[in-house]
């Protein structure tokens, strides 16, 4: 599909490219998860580092960055069919109001939002290790909540690391076949 890009307008080019988010703590199994899928569909990646702001203001600069990154056509562009995307912008949120301690309902709206464009939401839930001096089970626990609450679906990536390679792998084989601009 890459090689007719140029045919195609831009919003019709991204609409065709399968966006797949890759959230949860377990960051260096969910990067790797990352890797090794868009090396595996030979694809690129969004890979944008988990960052913890000290203040609102600094929270509010990394999730407009985060925002335009998504929207970059240069991303889809770039992409054969998919394109993934690490460290979303909910995780950045979670990480953000355990820390700061402070609830921002405009960053939450967006991290929302932002979160509903992807075609496929992975969750990889680690329970092993610390994120910023919390726990990665009260992390994954407080993403597996909004995920729930707000009703957007997801496929929970559970097991040994070839199990949810397996379990990512066959979700987005799904949705490629549902998608029938194949060359």
């Amino acid at each position: 599909m890459k090689k007719y890009v140029d045919y195609l307008p831009e919003i019709v080019y991204r609409d065709l490219v399968t966006k797949i988010a890759i959230t949860g703590f377990g960051l260096e199994e969910s990067n790797k998860i990352t890797r090794e899928l868009a090396n595996h569909y030979k694809t690129n990646l969004n890979e944008i580092s988990l960052q913890t702001p000290e203040s609102l203001e600094e929270l509010q600069s990394i999730t407009d960055k985060k925002l335009d990154e998504f929207m970059s056509f240069q991303i889809f562009k770039d992409s054969n069919n998919f394109t993934f995307f690490n460290n979303t912008l909910l995780d950045n949120y979670v990480v953000s109001e355990g820390i700061l301690r402070e609830y921002n309902p405009e960053l939450f709206e967006k991290a929302i939002v932002n979160l509903r464009k992807y075609d496929i939401v992975l969750f990889n839930s680690s329970e092993n290790g610390v994120t910023n001096n919390v726990e990665n089970i009260f992390l994954n626990n407080q993403i597996k909540s909004i995920l729930d609450t707000h009703h957007i679906p997801y496929i929970q990536l559970e097991g040994s690391h070839k199990e949810k390679m397996a379990q990512a792998m066959k979700a987005i084989n799904i949705n490629f076949k549902k998608k029938l601009f194949h060359e």
